[in-house]
């Protein structure tokens, strides 16, 4: 993360959605992301910070497959 001094920043991270699954209430049945490059993904935001003090996120971009998240 990086935070200037004007209540901006930004924070840049990745997920690798191979370790993610949806688990459907009623039926209990569990759905796993398959393991390939596209479940890799790395994301870009803009915060700010509110006058409460509150950060939020001003913009997202994500950018699946990307070569900077595979291992």
């Amino acid at each position: 993360m990086n935070i200037s001094g004007s209540g901006k920043a930004s924070l840049v991270y990745c997920e690798d959605q191979g370790k993610a699954y949806d688990l459907y209430l009623e039926t209990k049945k569990v759905d796993k992301t398959p393991v390939t490059k596209n479940s890799y993904v790395l994301y870009s935001s803009q915060l700010y910070r509110n006058d409460k003090g509150v950060w939020g996120i001003q913009k997202l971009m994500a950018v699946r497959g990307s070569s900077k998240c595979q291992p």
